[in-house]
Order: structure tokens, then C-alpha cells, then sequence
């Protein structure tokens, strides 16, 4: 009798695995990544100018063993209505952030940025008043599954742009 309990609880258990693994790849292009917030902060000396970016972490789907293990943002240009400022910044965050089925959450990845940089920002920004100056934004999410160890994580690239304040 133990070993028929024993049995059917194993089958049961590959089952379940089964099933979420079948739900894997289709998953994938489910799962969704956008900016919901930039702001630069410049504070008095020691603390260096910051440029912090809000993420949005969604999967949507029944899928449960995706993780984020790796946040990329790179900016490009700062516009307003008439003019861009090229600025080449590009930073990055290990988060390691589990993301369960039908859930959503927000990490924050702060940027120490320099002190030219930050200057240059400020000033294009009181420059641009009555209009916003927004970011052009290349973001990477590094997605982490039980396929690391063969495949590496799965890089997920999109770009927008966003407000910053």
C-alpha cells in the first residue's frame, strides 16, 4: 500500500510539472516590462546626483517559475518639444526577483549619475518649461527559468519613451 501511495503522488507531482513547463515558452510572450517612473534627484554634497527608474514587472499568464535577474536601461537622448540632448548613460541592477503567475510588482533601479551629466540634465530641464523632457529608453529584462544552467537567461528588449521628473 505504501508503495501504491508512494506512486501516485509522484505521478501526480510530474503531472503538475509537466503541465507548467508545457506552459513555458507560450508564457513568454505574455510577460510584460515598461517604465513607470523616472526622476532625477540632485542632492547636496556627499550624495551623488541620482537618476532612478521605476520598472513594472508583469506576467499575466498561469505560469509560475519565471524570476528577474537582471535590469538594463540604457538612455540615449532627452527631448522636449524642440531641442535633444544626447547623453549616452547606461546602467544596470541585479534584482533577482521572483515573478509568480498573474502577479505584478516594481523595482526601482537607482543610477548614480555625474555630476556633469546631472548638471546638463538639470539645465535642459529648467530650460524646458511648459513642456516635458522626456527620455528615449532602451530597457533590457534578464528573465531567469529553470533553463539557466542550459539556455542562460532570456534577455527581453523593448524601448520607450518616458517622462521624466
Amino acid at each position: 500500500m505504501l508503495f501504491v501511495a508512494l506512486s501516485l503522488s509522484a505521478s501526480v507531482y510530474i503531472s503538475i510539472a509537466a503541465l507548467n513547463y508545457d506552459q513555458l515558452y507560450p508564457s513568454l510572450d505574455q510577460l510584460q516590462f515598461q517604465i513607470v517612473g523616472l526622476h532625477l534627484t540632485i542632492a547636496m554634497s556627499p550624495l551623488p546626483p541620482r537618476l532612478d527608474t521605476t520598472v513594472e514587472l508583469m506576467n499575466p499568464s498561469s505560469y509560475n517559475g519565471f524570476s528577474v535577474g537582471q535590469i538594463i536601461l540604457d538612455f540615449s537622448q532627452f527631448s522636449n518639444s524642440s531641442s535633444t540632448v544626447y547623453l549616452a548613460l547606461s546602467y544596470s541592477q541585479l534584482v533577482r526577483t521572483p515573478l509568480p503567475s498573474h502577479s505584478s510588482s516594481n523595482v526601482t533601479v537607482p543610477a548614480q549619475i555625474t555630476a556633469a551629466d546631472a548638471s546638463e540634465l538639470q539645465s535642459f530641464s529648467s530650460a524646458s518649461t511648459g513642456s516635458q523632457v522626456t527620455a528615449h529608453v532602451r530597457l533590457t529584462v534578464q528573465v531567469s527559468t529553470f533553463l539557466d544552467s542550459i539556455t542562460g537567461p532570456i534577455p527581453m528588449v523593448g524601448s520607450q519613451n518616458v517622462t521624466l521628473t
